[in-house]
């Protein structure tokens, strides 16, 4: 019988050079994190992530301006290493260089400005991100051969902490598992699992916002999207054909479905809004409570790795996890049969609820920054025969939408604004 195996690929060990070690050595005072007032009031968080709350409200948007001043934007500095939240025991946060130069020197002098020493290390690696990522590209260029086998690679991922991607493969023997080892000089093998697009059923807005029903709750609202004077419902990608069938907001008519990705690999999809409905950048944070959105979206972010995050959706509602990975190609089981790229993973403890089927879709936004819309969620390890919840969760960023209906003529953008609006 053949099993579930996922392969891991090499090892490096962590050393001080450098920037690394002159920072290490270097005395200075570290400043008291201030009372920062958290806005986490509705969030089911326990003691140790409201205190990660606090130091993400102080510290994490100053960490991403500096990176992104320094470098040009956020995803330059991959080619470098990568910035993680550590929150193993004492919370801090992590920068992780495969290579130094006089950038990286400007942005270790700049952190330790005002960043207290306990919250703040460098450590030096062998891997960038990119390094690593370009390893999973040339694996999944095998993803065909291995098909003729009888393998699939329904999730892969880059692990820049341990220095080595992951693949999690279904049906595999032993020859095959020689041959990606001799390929790519993997010794490490753990288990894998499949992976479900958040599907499953279970009320009607005139304004509409993230975190509510489509197709009676068969799938959930992330944001609005805006393309030349159209209006649509961000969504899964999954949640949708692109055939311009009739779509409903729970139960009532709302508009045409326009287009699904996912045959190219981004889990997205849009609704056009052809009936009368405001749209809004309002959303479904701890509403369960209340009877409106009671939350909205100003601007959009990237995710840091450990760092807290929570999706809005109409199954489990309002939940947060932790990222785990910043860019993993999942597999979807059949009727899908699609891998889709670069999605953000989430997870909780074992046996606590992140996501369920009907979520799909539904809002990814930031654990203390709930203002910042950081995309939307796709799939998860819930298990759809039985019903029972995942504690395990992806989303697709918010710039890879963006940028997947982009034109220089005809410009994607999000919806938001505080005042909502009639749709055309």
């Amino acid at each position: 019988m053949k099993k579930k195996m996922a392969i891991s690929i090499v090892m490096a060990s962590l050393l001080l050079s450098g920037v690394v070690a002159a920072y290490a050595s270097e005395n200075f005072v570290a400043t008291t994190p201030q009372q920062v007032e958290l806005k986490s009031e509705d969030l089911p968080l326990d003691s140790k992530q409201k205190l990660q709350l606090q130091y993400q409200a102080q510290y994490l948007d100053k960490i991403k301006d500096e990176v992104g001043f320094t470098f040009g934007n956020f995803s330059a500095f991959e080619e470098y290493g990568e910035i993680y939240i550590d929150n193993t025991d004492q919370i801090k946060f992590v920068v992780l260089l495969a290579k130094e130069d006089l950038k990286t020197n400007s942005l270790a002098q700049n952190l330790k400005k005002f960043i207290p020493a306990d919250l703040l290390e460098f450590k030096k690696t062998n891997m960038s991100l990119n390094d690593l990522k370009n390893i999973q590209r040339n694996i999944e260029s095998i993803r065909e051969e291995l098909k003729k086998d009888d393998t699939l690679i329904y999730s892969s991922y880059p692990d820049i902490q341990k220095q080595k991607v992951v693949l999690e493969v279904n049906g595999i023997t032993a020859e095959t598992k020689n041959k990606i080892l001799n390929r790519f000089g993997s010794d490490n093998v753990n288990i894998g699992q499949e992976i479900h697009p958040s599907i499953q059923r279970t009320d009607n807005y005139g304004t509409l916002g993230g975190g509510i029903a489509l197709n009676s709750s068969s799938c959930s609202t992330g944001a609005i999207g805006i393309k030349d004077t159209r209006e649509f419902i961000i969504t899964a990608g999954h949640c949708v054909n692109g055939d311009g069938g009739t779509e409903y907001q729970n139960t009532s008519v709302v508009g045409t479905d326009h287009h699904s990705a996912l045959n190219s690999g981004t889990d997205v999809g849009l609704i056009n809004i052809t009936t009368s409905r405001y749209v809004s950048n309002a959303y479904f944070y701890g509403a369960e409570a209340k009877s409106n959105y009671d939350k909205k979206i100003t601007s959009t972010s990237v995710g840091l790795l450990n760092e807290l995050v929570c999706k809005s959706g109409v199954k489990t509602g309002t939940t947060c996890g932790v990222i785990k990975n910043t860019s993993q190609n999942i597999t979807y089981a059949s009727p899908y049969n699609v891998t889709v790229y670069d999605t953000v993973r989430i997870e909780k403890a074992s046996g606590e609820i992140y996501e369920n089927g009907g979520d799909s879709g539904g809002i990814v936004f930031g654990g203390y920054y709930n203002d910042k819309l950081y995309g939307i969620h796709i799939a998860g390890n819930h298990n759809p025969e039985t019903g029972a919840p995942g504690n395990v969760g992806y989303y697709q960023k918010i710039q890879t939408i963006i940028n997947t209906y982009n034109e220089a003529t005809s410009p994607f953008s999000i919806y938001l604004s505080d005042t909502a609006r009639l749709a055309n």
